[in-house]
């Protein structure tokens, strides 16, 4: 004898706990016999033609998977939804699922944020935990418009070193996509070929401004060649001589640095140290977000460059 639970149940095991009526349908399981299993509490409706096994916990993908289900085919979820999808974290989701539905349909769905795209072709659609979502370049844009430039470019730089794209296909999709899009610029310059010196041009100017500046410390020497016993070490991001040298080093986006690149820092790092000086080494991200705590660890330092002599 057929058991419709069953049946639901195999189907839904790749959705989060959920199956839509057409799906059920499909797997021998009658409109009437959804009607009786949601009226018996084994079935809870979430959408209209969407379910969850009752037995199942209520949990964020599950939620999003649902909006998905209901929205139809060639719907995807997106925005901040498909960034935790990705595995970005900073991104705030809000309390209401975010998918992207192709045309201009009029689709309503109570406690979804539903957003429709003109173009939303098949290299912008991945799956993701078993629901179809934006890709990693097409999220990156999805978001451009509502995050800050510091916040773009920390978001783009995530996406590419967790590997949801490429640098240069999300500069591919971000040229094709920035017609009419806010901030799209952002990703478009610093994913472009050569965007490394425009990019640490800009991350020194920030740190000259939003760090030295702003918290009273002394201008340092900017791009100062430095040796030891063996030689040159390499340019130091800021300088300040002392009794003790203080050297500041800046990491920049970390898909613009390669794996031996970031060997290459470390020792230029442990030659300071062994030269006598004090190394000290930023992420991008707390001379853009903590400016303050930067400043608070380099005046440390000066402070105790400063005691040496004594």
């Amino acid at each position: 004898m057929h058991d419709p639970v069953a049946a639901i149940s195999v189907r839904a095991l790749d959705q989060h706990s959920h199956v839509t009526t057409a799906q059920a349908v499909a797997d021998g399981v009658s409109r009437k016999a959804l009607h009786r299993l949601a009226g018996a509490g084994v079935l809870v409706r979430v959408h209209h033609g969407v379910y969850r096994l009752a037995s199942a916990p209520v949990t964020w993908q599950g939620r999003l998977m649902a909006a998905v289900l209901a929205a139809g085919d060639g719907a995807v979820a997106s925005h901040a939804w498909a960034a935790r999808l990705h595995g970005i974290t900073r991104v705030d989701m809000g309390t209401e699922p975010e998918i992207t539905v192709p045309g201009h349909r009029t689709l309503v769905l109570p406690g979804v944020r539903i957003h429709r795209s003109r173009d939303l072709p098949s290299c912008d659609a991945v799956v993701k935990e078993c629901i179809p979502a934006t890709s990693g370049a097409r999220t990156s844009v999805d978001l451009a418009s509502r995050l800050p430039e510091e916040e773009i470019m920390t978001v783009t730089d995530e996406l590419i070193c967790s590997r949801a794209t490429t640098r240069k296909w999300q500069h591919r999709r971000a040229v094709a996509l920035q017609r009419g899009r806010a901030g799209v610029h952002v990703i478009v310059r610093i994913t472009r070929p050569g965007a490394e010196d425009e990019f640490w041009s800009w991350l020194e100017r920030r740190f000259d401004t939003g760090v030295v500046r702003a918290h009273g410390l002394p201008v340092p020497a900017y791009n100062v060649p430095l040796y030891d016993d063996r030689g040159f070490v390499g340019y130091a991001d800021a300088c300040w001589e002392l009794a003790l040298t203080v050297v500041v080093e800046v990491d920049g986006l970390r898909f613009h640095r390669l794996i031996s690149t970031r060997r290459k820092d470390a020792r230029k790092s442990n030659r300071h140290a062994l030269a006598g000086r004090i190394p000290l080494r930023f992420v991008y991200t707390d001379v853009v977000k903590d400016p303050a705590s930067v400043a608070a660890e380099i005046r440390r330092a000066l402070d105790r460059a400063s005691r040496a002599a004594s």
